[in-house]
């Protein structure tokens, strides 16, 4: 599976290396021209976050519904918590 990220790069070298306009690059990239644009951004305590689950994953093999966070963190929405570590 290729990540947006990675066709951003593809998009990029298309445009750079062939001349093509980025919008032809991003059809052939099958990648959304406003995807090609977006820049994430991400905070610090969401960086703080993202580092302590991946230790306690290393640590445990395995997170379920974001139980091990609570105990450090408090109450833990499991959607942020998957959308954090992916």
């Amino acid at each position: 599976m290729v990540t947006p990220n990675q066709k951003r790069v593809a998009v990029a070298h298309l445009v750079a290396e062939f001349g093509v306009s980025e919008r032809r690059a991003c059809l052939v990239v099958n990648q959304h021209r406003s995807t090609q644009r977006h820049c994430t951004t991400r905070s610090d305590e969401e960086q703080a976050l993202r580092v302590r689950i991946r230790a306690l994953a290393v640590k445990y093999h395995l997170i379920t519904r974001g139980c091990l966070l609570q105990q450090e963190y408090g109450p833990c929405r499991v959607g942020c918590v998957k959308t954090l570590y992916a």
